[in-house]
């Protein structure tokens, strides 16, 4: 297709430009790092003007962009990568529970391991580019890596390590879980494999049941699923009410369609969450996005773990563009474009 105008969803002459993609609508495989969502490449050569850019190969043209001043790479953060555990399963009822698998992860050497470090550690869900960080900084109860803490917290909660180092509970039920991820993303296989060792450490066994995206899209599977998924999801203000609300949880009587994954059902986050749509005032708002956080990192109703990577690829000829600054979607390939000139 040839690339003329500006003024539409069309890029500039010498644009190579990958459209952002959810996790659960997703090409099949070949990108290395499916943690980067999305690319923008600009270049001079008209056989290359579409396709999609990892994170490794943004960090392959961002050096050898950098070397010649050809443009700039961009690494903006989307939403929060997070594993869910579902509410109704019983070894995840106890909050003790949930704050112990926090805590047994080194989010910190995730980020240092497949990302270089570029990616942003996630402490809450909403977004570090939007309103409510600052407030949320000063509310939030904090889960750093104390693989100690996290096996006190269990042992609070009745287990105990067996001879055979896994934790098991009064009655010699183990704790052993199931925990997916989609076959056709290598990075989210990579991290689940660490995350895994990481709870090995304080005796957590976890046994991986890996699925295609086509049977993770299925409401029903995912709605009725009893392990740990992993899952992705923005974390834009606008965003919230329909992704965290407890009216908007995948149940039996909506054939499990909702953006609640989690199925959280918190009356405090939702006396919130109301009252945030029903405001327009800054300073209100960050109040009450500040109040969501704790709330959130008080229940932790899933496990957030670092916002994932948009990879955006700017020649020095494309003239006023920039990269979507805080999400992910189809748009994020010509984001700004109406502003966009080809010197």
């Amino acid at each position: 297709m040839e690339h003329r105008r500006h003024d539409s969803a069309e890029a500039l002459p010498g644009v190579l430009h990958g459209r952002a993609k959810d996790r659960d609508h997703r090409d099949p495989p070949r990108r290395e790092h499916t943690g980067a969502r999305n690319a923008l490449a600009l270049r001079n050569d008209p056989d290359e003007r579409r396709g999609n850019l990892g994170f490794t190969d943004g960090v392959t043209v961002q050096e050898q962009w950098e070397a010649s001043g050809a443009g700039a790479v961009h690494n903006t953060p989307t939403g929060a990568e997070r594993l869910l555990l579902p509410p109704d399963n019983p070894l995840f009822k106890d909050v003790r529970v949930r704050r112990a698998l926090l805590h047994a992860i080194d989010r910190d050497q995730l980020n240092a391991t497949f990302f270089q470090g570029k990616a942003i550690v996630a402490h809450h869900v909403l977004h570090p580019k939007e309103l409510g960080p600052d407030a949320a900084e000063r509310t939030i109860t904090r889960y750093s890596f104390d693989p100690r803490r996290a096996l006190g917290l269990m042992e609070e909660a009745g287990w105990r390590r067996g001879s055979d180092g896994v934790l098991a509970d009064a009655e010699g039920r183990r704790f052993e879980i199931a925990y997916r991820a989609l076959t056709d993303d290598a990075e989210q296989i990579r991290i689940q494999g660490a995350v895994a060792d990481f709870w090995r450490d304080i005796g957590v066994r976890a046994t991986f049941d890996n699925v295609p995206t086509r049977v993770h899209r299925d409401p029903r599977i995912s709605g009725m699923y009893q392990g740990v998924t992993a899952t992705h999801s923005g974390g834009t203000v606008a965003g919230l009410f329909r992704r965290w609300h407890s009216s908007y949880a995948p149940r039996e009587e909506t054939r499990f369609i909702g953006d609640n994954s989690a199925r959280w059902n918190n009356p405090e986050a939702d006396r919130l969450l109301e009252q945030l749509e029903g405001t327009i005032d800054h300073a209100e708002t960050e109040r009450l996005l500040g109040q969501f956080a704790k709330v959130f990192t008080d229940d932790l109703p899933t496990l957030p773990l670092f916002y994932n990577i948009d990879v955006v690829a700017i020649h020095q000829n494309l003239k006023n563009a920039w990269p979507r600054p805080n999400s992910s979607g189809p748009n994020s390939s010509i984001w700004g474009c109406y502003q966009w000139e080809w010197a």
